[in-house]
C-alpha cells in the first residue's frame, strides 16, 4: 500500500457502505480522494482530483471491492481534473467486471475526452452528470 493510502473498508451486511480516502503524491500536488456511498439503494463511487500511475492502485481497490458485493456501482468522475492511461485502464477492468450491467460513469470534461478518443466509450455508459447517471438505472443499459 503506497503511503498515504488507507486501508480499505469492508462492507458490512445491514450497514450502510462508507468509505473516504485520499491519496497524496509526496513532493506534488496531485491528490485522489475516494469516497464511497449509497444513494437510494445505489452505490456511488465519487473520484475527485487527478488519477495517475500513484494513485489509481486506490481507485482500482475501491471499485474491485464495490463490484465484490455482487452490486454495480455508478462512478462519480466530475470532480477528476486529470486522468491518464493507467485511468482509463481501470475503467476498462471495471466495465468488464460489471457485465452483463454497464458501468455508468458521471464525467468531467477531462475524464470524457480520453473516454471518447479512446472508444472507452462503447463500453461504459457516459453521463454528463450524476443525477443523470442514477437516473439511468432504470434502464437496460447492459452492453
Amino acid at each position: 500500500m503506497a503511503r498515504g493510502q488507507e486501508p480499505a473498508a469492508r462492507a458490512v451486511p445491514g450497514q450502510p457502505w462508507r468509505k473516504d480516502s485520499t491519496v497524496t503524491e509526496s513532493g506534488t500536488s496531485r491528490t485522489l480522494s475516494v469516497a464511497v456511498h449509497e444513494h437510494d439503494g445505489t452505490l456511488v463511487v465519487t473520484a475527485n482530483g487527478e488519477i495517475d500511475i500513484a494513485s489509481v492502485p486506490e481507485l482500482q481497490s475501491v471499485l474491485e471491492e464495490t463490484l465484490a458485493t455482487g452490486r454495480v456501482p455508478v462512478l462519480d468522475m466530475s470532480g477528476v481534473g486529470f486522468m491518464g492511461s493507467v485511468g482509463l485502464s481501470a475503467l476498462l477492468v471495471a466495465a468488464e467486471a460489471a457485465k452483463p450491467a454497464r458501468l455508468r460513469v458521471a464525467a468531467s470534461p477531462q475524464v470524457r475526452r480520453p473516454i471518447d478518443v479512446t472508444g472507452l466509450d462503447e463500453v461504459v455508459a457516459l453521463f454528463d452528470t450524476l443525477d443523470e447517471a442514477l437516473a439511468a438505472g432504470e434502464l437496460d443499459l447492459s452492453v
